[in-house]
């Protein structure tokens, strides 16, 4: 501990840190359990840096740590955290290698052998594929997987697996680190840590996952009422806070998370704080800029899909917004954990249609409390008023997603397929205001295997796509 004090000038550990980083220290596997927000990246960043420090690079070089992110924009987030450490210490470079860059300029980097590599799945995968770039991983002595449970959600298991099995052998330490811990990460850890490895957890049997000073509201409305809901539930915690909110509206899909910055963009009149969205549909530069935006603001309105929902640090989040059924527990916690970070308050929403009320059983065992706000008639108003003037392509497109997330939930609803379909042709009318339900592609219903279902226009033409 006090090597990596003394290299990295870093003196203020949370008691998470604490409590981690002394037998990773010591060398050992670990499976890593702690709260969203309590400060694992640098429990797991110290100790890599430290094993860099510790030996002279190998000749020829290697890279010698890497670490695993589930998403982008955490890969991205954990390196400029792994450059602040190593500021004034040239002899560790860092790289980031995710989708969404090139290629070509990312492999050359890849055969320069940077010290720190930090990774989403895939792209690893490809750079693994390559014997070339194989060969750079040749004396590898540090490997993290970070946020496990959403590597497994995300279904990135069998490149996890790929990815295990084709590193070269060597004297590693691995790490997994997680704030949940399901079957499925237990089952990664017994495969790719070494026997006897530790687990460290610093929850309790007896505690909640989220954060017990967040408070925690479900609030039920129609399915085409909720965007005014949501607009009534910010103006009223606007007004509690003097103005000063930063929001984050999480959405089940990107198409969702674009539709709604669409709709608060074109409120009138506006709302007092920028209205900003980050979802898949954007190019990897723009989300950079958004989140980098979004971590600078003191007040604002992020529309998100799940690309934020995990590992991801906003500083001073005060409210989140969930709006639809989330797909698991672990992605309501997740989701809770933008806020109520580094022990400031927060205040966490879930707005569902009453056919989503099925969720509440998945989350019995978090406290969350029954509200009964109403959307006031002002906002729905106003949201009709903007809803009206949103692009005509998001709602198509909003609308296919929402089918295909949807026909995945049919057994959990107890919905037959005539159901999905009638209530997203009532979402398409009524709630985004199209004289019609849009036409699908008839490749793309056969894909969500609705093409035979009563209700559904098919077109056996591609229907237009927008720039996004």
């Amino acid at each position: 501990m006090d090597a990596v004090n003394k290299n990295l000038g870093y003196t203020v550990m949370s008691p998470v840190q604490a409590a981690t980083l002394e037998p990773i220290l010591q060398g050992k596997d670990c499976l890593a359990q702690a709260k969203t927000g309590t400060g694992k990246t640098l429990a797991f960043l110290i100790p890599a840096i430290q094993t860099l420090l510790a030996s002279p690079p190998s000749q020829p070089r290697s890279i010698r740590a890497v670490v695993i992110s589930p998403t982008r924009e955490l890969a991205r987030q954990i390196s400029k955290e792994a450059e602040v450490l190593t500021k004034g210490i040239p002899e560790i470079r860092i790289h980031t290698s995710t989708g969404g860059t090139n290629v070509n300029t990312d492999s050359r980097v890849i055969l320069t052998r940077p010290d720190l590599l930090v990774a989403t799945p895939g792209r690893l995968k490809d750079h693994l594929s390559d014997p070339q770039r194989l060969a750079c991983f040749g004396k590898l002595d540090f490997l993290v997987l970070d946020e496990a449970d959403n590597l497994v959600d995300q279904g990135f298991y069998p490149e996890i697996r790929a990815i295990m099995q084709t590193l070269p052998p060597s004297q590693r330490q691995t790490l997994l680190f997680s704030a949940t811990i399901p079957p499925e990460v237990k089952t990664i850890a017994s495969t790719i840590l070494s026997p006897g490895y530790v687990h460290i957890s610093t929850i309790s049997p007896d505690d909640v996952s989220t954060h017990e000073r967040v408070p925690q509201t479900v609030i039920t409305a129609p399915l085409n009422e909720l965007p005014a809901l949501a607009l009534t539930l910010l103006r009223q915690e606007l007004k509690k806070a003097n103005g000063q909110v930063k929001a984050i509206f999480f959405y089940p899909t990107a198409r969702q998370a674009q539709l709604a910055a669409e709709l608060y963009s074109k409120l009138s009149p506006p709302l007092p704080l920028p209205v900003l969205e980050i979802h898949s549909r954007l190019s990897q530069s723009k989300r950079d800029n958004v989140a980098k935006t979004f971590r600078e603001v003191k007040s604002a309105l992020l529309c998100s899909s799940d690309v934020t929902a995990r590992g991801m640090d906003f500083p001073d989040v005060t409210h989140v917004f969930q709006i639809g059924m989330p797909s698991s527990q672990e992605q309501y916690i997740h989701r809770v954990g933008r806020t109520g970070r580094a022990g400031k308050a927060g205040q966490g929403f879930l707005l569902l249609a009453p056919f989503e009320t099925v969720f509440l059983k998945e989350i019995a065992s978090i406290p969350i409390t029954p509200g009964r706000t109403a959307p006031a008639s002002t906002d729905l108003d106003a949201t009709w008023k903007a809803m009206s003037k949103v692009n005509r392509l998001t709602k198509e497109r909003t609308y296919e997603a929402w089918l295909g997330l949807y026909k995945g939930s049919l057994r959990k609803l107890n919905w037959k397929p005539t159901q999905l379909v009638q209530t997203a042709n009532d979402m398409a009318t009524s709630g985004f205001l199209l004289p019609e339900p849009p036409l699908m592609w008839t490749t793309l219903a056969r894909k969500m295997n609705l093409s035979d279902v009563p209700g559904l226009r098919l077109s056996k033409q591609k229907p237009l796509r927008d720039s996004n």
